[in-house]
């Protein structure tokens, strides 16, 4: 099974790609410790996968991916999930050789079935797309965010024991691996057996009550992509805790989500003080 990360829930074909990054005429991927593998792609495809690389503009955002790729690993290891090539510091980031126009970044972190392999992919690597994500000001969206939440699947694939305790399902309400019930569906319940929030609901007109819904949900929730699943629950909330481990204190007025951020930071003391890194 796979859980793949923001925004892969349905590949398209340009999101099924083999794992290289091409500069100008070179097939290099970008992996941990700036280590470079080289890797190809059949010959009839060569030509065109190169012209694109010239036209996304590739080369000058191979610097931002690596730029991008250090600091997310200096945020992991002022927390502690990180030493050199150790634990998370394992974990590749490869730019694959196509665009996508459905995903910012993805990862197999329960195993990559035998056609996902055949086309190149493995497990436990972050694939960004040839275009990377380039959304600078919407958070959520940045390359910076994409990689920060593709690390919590990471960590999940490193360790997937650690993910099986008894703190992830008290803090996200179901296991990592478990599809269902969605996150959204379980809220939904719960809001609508609470009596000021019915009352709330009932007064407002249609637009109101979107309005009303949302703003529950992001007391509650990172963002609405959490509320997809548990994993992406969790991956979310990672990235704001990895983004801003040193003032969590600014989302306390989100009291749920407030909630599962201390509950990561718990987490992440924990396996930091087992790991001993």
């Amino acid at each position: 099974m796979v859980c793949v990360s923001k925004w892969v829930l349905a590949m398209s074909i340009f999101g099924l790609c083999s794992s290289s990054v091409y500069v100008s005429s070179v097939e290099r991927s970008l992996s941990v410790g700036g280590r470079v593998t080289r890797q190809s792609v059949p010959i009839s495809m060569r030509r065109s996968v190169a012209a694109y690389a010239r036209l996304s503009g590739l080369a000058e955002n191979l610097p931002r991916v690596k730029r991008a790729f250090r600091q997310v690993r200096g945020e992991l290891a002022n927390v502690g999930l990180l030493s050199r090539d150790e634990y998370l510091g394992r974990v590749e980031v490869c730019i694959s050789s196509w665009p996508s126009t459905t995903t910012a970044g993805f990862i197999f972190d329960q195993g990559v079935n035998w056609l996902d392999a055949r086309m190149g992919y493995k497990p436990g690597v972050i694939y960004l797309p040839l275009n990377v994500p380039h959304r600078a000001y919407r958070p959520g969206y940045t390359l910076l965010d994409t990689l920060r939440h593709e690390f919590a699947h990471a960590w999940h694939w490193i360790e997937p024991g650690f993910f099986r305790r008894s703190w992830f399902i008290e803090t996200f309400g179901a296991a990592y691996v478990n599809l269902n019930p969605k996150p959204l569906e379980t809220w939904r319940r719960r809001k609508f057996q609470t009596s000021g929030f019915v009352r709330q609901w009932e007064r407002g007109e249609t637009d109101d009550q979107q309005a009303l819904i949302h703003q529950h949900l992001l007391n509650d929730f990172a963002t609405e992509y959490a509320t997809t699943m548990a994993c992406e629950d969790f991956a979310e909330t990672f990235m704001y805790y990895l983004k801003y481990q040193n003032s969590l204190d600014r989302f306390r007025a989100r009291r749920g989500f407030y909630r599962k951020l201390r509950a990561v930071e718990a987490a992440v003391r924990t396996a930091r003080r087992e790991l001993s890194l």
